[in-house]
């Protein structure tokens, strides 16, 4: 855990959302889920990067999960994949036959795809009290967040907090 993160005593911890070297990444969205609180890193504006604050659960009257798409990558792969095609097309055509371009051309094709198709991100919105705090996951590392994802809804629901969308 990191140094400015405090458990109380018999405090448990439920599920890691951020590991403490990205907690810059993350400021404004929820580090981790205890089975007493909710750790948030607010964002600072002067000083510090972050300040660490303590949500009770019993605040919370609603967990709800999306799952969402980072756009801005989405949008880089489909111009890489274009870009690649373009470059194998005049490859196999004749226009840049000899100088080698399929090289080119497939690894473009693949890097775009993989942008397009691997950009999937996890979103959980913690409803306590008056205030709406999230948590949104870094793309890629999409499958092996849901085991995280099945141990803080399962949580949430043996506290009887109301869960809505959580598909997981």
């Amino acid at each position: 855990m990191s140094e400015g993160v405090q458990l109380l005593e018999g405090e448990s911890i439920v599920a890691e959302l951020v590991s403490p070297d990205k907690f810059i990444k993350h400021r404004n969205q929820v580090a981790y889920v205890t089975d007493q609180r909710l750790v948030f890193l607010k964002k600072k504006t002067i000083g510090a990067y972050y300040t660490i604050e303590y949500i009770p659960f019993s605040l919370c009257t609603q967990v709800s999960y999306k799952k969402t798409f980072a756009i801005g990558p989405m949008i880089g792969g489909a111009f890489l994949a274009a870009v690649g095609l373009m470059v194998l097309f005049f490859a196999l055509t004749g226009e840049l036959r000899s100088s080698g371009a399929v090289v080119y051309g497939v690894p473009l094709i693949g890097l775009g795809g993989m942008l397009v198709f691997g950009v999937k991100r996890h979103s959980l919105l913690f409803h306590c009290g008056e205030r709406t705090l999230k948590w949104v996951s870094s793309p890629g590392g999409f499958k092996e967040r849901l085991p995280l994802l099945r141990e803080v809804r399962d949580y949430v629901f043996r506290r009887g907090i109301l869960v809505t969308d959580f598909e997981v």
